[in-house]
């Protein structure tokens, strides 16, 4: 996908300091995919890896596809030799116990079978280490090995991962790439129950690079029926109902007006404390820190601890984001802060963006829009890097590990050490030594509002 490319060049190039061009140069380079035949883990990971990769960058190779003369990279799955020695590498390898993305080759015969929701985790990774590759190790620090306890993401007792589970009633918040993301990941389990899917907007083309269940096909149709219309024939025992509107619309028509599981994979900040302000009784949510970083937070309504407007609480890095979004747009801070595009906001913004259609804009989200324009060069700022869209596996590991953690809480088979906040980046290790336990906010404007507290009373007990 050549649009894709230019994205994954805006993204990094803005994250890097970096010109466009000398980073286009490396993403246009051929990239070799293979993997040791016969072996299903190997090629699962293949077939994850390549769905990601094919969304990032433009020349991929593979079993399918004719070799290049000579490729920047090779990516080799599972116990296999190079094809081309000038070549950069990136060896995967793995026991039953642990996974390895290196530089160099591991001495390991990589023939255990491993959980698909490992293998779903573990290709981001590839993915991300496939992509340092060909930019010649831009991230520090360089060419460290990754390593992926299959214990860290499964247990001691891995076997519950292979259980019914049942998910009951749900709500998923968001159907763009978190929310594509965590159905792809939720897929891996034996998963029981009804997930409402709740999302206003529709299909665009800009954000078909990070949303693995959409294609040109889907454009201007709405993400949440989409989404199903996907998703659906890949569950067994859940049932998947598309909502084309916001949580607190749908709230209103569940029994009891109230949210049992919450799932949250929208973008901005205000708009997670807004749903946290809907009072759900459990929370998991995943959101992504450009192409940098994945941020995984819990809470339940019993929580002593910080709740999703705690750790999203207002600040002045947002305030200044949302004043720059108004004056790139063209609009006023309120208009922005109400979320969604109306008629009136519109056609403002066509004003300053003649490029634009008043009809294509109505409904879209402000930072949605902001992102796209970002990503396509067209509001040049240094203050940009912070809202660029994130690369397609940086997404899919955001709503992968979101559903694992989700899946494992509701299993009853909690982590080693409780927590209810994690950063975790594609580049690096993933690091349980980073779980934290955040405290509640004294000032937050949810859960230390005495009315508030009152309202979970009455719904929760």
């Amino acid at each position: 996908m050549k649009a894709s490319t230019e994205v994954t060049r805006t993204a990094i190039a803005a994250w890097l300091e970096r010109e466009e061009a000398e980073l286009g140069a490396q993403l246009t380079q051929p990239l070799a995919l293979w993997c040791a035949s016969h072996t299903p883990t190997a090629e699962a990971l293949r077939e994850h890896t390549h769905a990601l990769l094919q969304r990032t960058i433009e020349h991929l190779h593979g079993d399918e596809n004719p070799s290049p003369s000579s490729p920047a990279v090779e990516v080799l799955i599972g116990a296999l030799a190079p094809r081309y020695p000038t070549a950069r590498h990136v060896y995967v390898s793995w026991t039953e116990d642990q996974i390895l993305v290196s530089d160099a080759a591991q001495r390991i015969p990589s023939q255990a079978d491993l959980h698909p929701i490992v293998i779903t985790i573990v290709a981001c990774y590839i993915a991300a280490a496939a992509v340092n590759a060909l930019l010649n190790y831009p991230f520090s620090p360089a060419k460290r090995t990754v390593r992926i306890s299959v214990r860290d993401l499964l247990g001691m007792d891995p076997t519950w991962a292979r259980d019914k589970i049942a998910l009951g009633e749900a709500v998923l918040a968001g159907a763009g790439a978190v929310g594509n993301g965590f159905l792809t990941g939720l897929r891996c389990f034996a998963v029981q129950g009804r997930l409402y899917i709740a999302d206003p907007k529709v299909v665009k083309d800009s954000i078909l690079p990070r949303c693995l269940w959409f294609d040109l096909s889907d454009i201007e149709e709405p993400k949440a029926e989409v989404l199903v219309r996907k998703a659906a024939p890949t569950f067994r025992d859940l049932t998947l109902i598309p909502w084309k509107g916001t949580v607190s619309e749908l709230r209103v028509t569940l029994p009891g007006s109230k949210i049992e599981r919450l799932i949250v994979g929208v973008d901005s900040r205000r708009a997670r404390r807004r749903l946290q302000s809907e009072l759900p009784r459990e929370v998991y949510d995943a959101s992504t820190t450009g192409i940098a970083e994945v941020v995984l937070h819990f809470n339940t309504s019993q929580d002593t601890n910080a709740c999703m407007a705690c750790i999203y609480k207002e600040e002045l890095g947002e305030l200044q984001h949302e004043t720059h979004v108004a004056e790139a747009l063209g609009i006023s801070v309120d208009a922005v802060r109400r979320e969604f595009v109306t008629h009136s906001d519109a056609v403002a913004i066509v004003k300053h963006h003649p490029d634009l259609e008043v009809g294509a804009l109505i409904g879209r989200a402000f930072d949605s829009l902001f992102r796209e324009r970002c990503a396509t060069g067209k509001l040049p700022s240094d203050a940009d890097r912070q809202v660029l869209p994130p690369l397609p596996f940086v997404s899919v590991l955001a709503g992968a590990w979101l559903a694992l953690e989700t899946m494992r809480r509701i299993a009853g088979e909690a982590p080693a050490e409780r927590f209810n906040y994690w950063r975790l980046s594609p580049w690096h290790s993933p690091n349980p030594v980073l779980r934290q336990m955040r405290p509640k906010d004294p000032v937050c404007e949810c859960c230390s509002n005495e009315a508030v507290r009152e309202a979970i009373g009455i719904l929760w007990g």
